[in-house]
């Protein structure tokens, strides 16, 4: 099989998959974040409140309507693009890694 028969093969595997209807059960990160708040949320009263200020301020507006597989692409880039320091950027990298780790349970 040459590389353009190869190709054309994977593209319309690609137009299938990309074109199919995104299921009803489909995981928003708002459900997500409501699944870790009640599964793996820090007990400590001071983590808790910096956890729950770090969802509610630059993470919920922007994927908080939007499905897991859109966070795939690349949340490092959006992460980037936020007015604020290294360690905070850090802290807020740290708790995507935690949501992602509940969605695989999920």
């Amino acid at each position: 099989m040459s590389k353009r028969a190869a190709n054309k093969a994977a593209d319309i595997v690609r137009h299938k998959i990309n074109s199919e209807p995104v299921p009803s059960y489909a995981l928003t990160v708002g459900k997500l974040v409501e699944a870790y708040r009640l599964e793996k949320m820090p007990t400590r009263p001071s983590t808790k409140r910096g956890y729950g200020a770090w969802l509610k301020n630059p993470v919920l507006p922007v994927w908080g309507n939007r499905f897991l597989t859109d966070m795939q692409t690349r949340p490092e880039l959006w992460l980037q693009s936020l007015s604020l320091s290294p360690k905070s950027k850090t802290h807020i990298r740290g708790l995507l890694h935690g949501l992602c780790n509940v969605a695989g349970r999920c």
